[in-house]
């Protein structure tokens, strides 16, 4: 379910962003969000940012994943997503999420 999840949503951030975006908006599932969030980061767009930013709250550290890959994939990273991503890189609960968030400040 995992690659399928994955690459239905790469294709639609290429395919059809807006459509992409609006699953975005109503999603819940965590292992769909993930994957949304991963291609919510090829959109580079500022309402796909917001998006990304919100779930960096997400309670599952899946989704928190997701969104640090997705604002990893961004050709610039805005300045209030750096700062977040700082914060999560410190506090966040989870190690693996702590050094995801690491990593995406590197390449950065």
């Amino acid at each position: 379910m995992g690659a399928s999840y994955r690459g239905y949503f790469m294709e639609l951030a290429k395919e059809d962003p807006e459509k992409l975006l609006e699953i975005s908006r109503t999603e819940e599932s965590p292992a769909a969000l993930t994957y949304i969030a991963e291609a919510l980061g090829e959109l580079n767009d500022p309402r796909a940012t917001d998006k990304l930013m919100a779930l960096l709250d997400h309670d599952r550290a899946i989704v928190r994943e997701g969104a640090l890959l997705g604002l990893g994939n961004l050709k610039q990273l805005p300045g209030p997503a750096y700062v977040r991503i700082q914060e999560i890189a410190k506090e966040d609960p989870d190690k693996d999420i702590r050094d995801i968030a690491w990593s995406v400040l590197d390449d950065a």
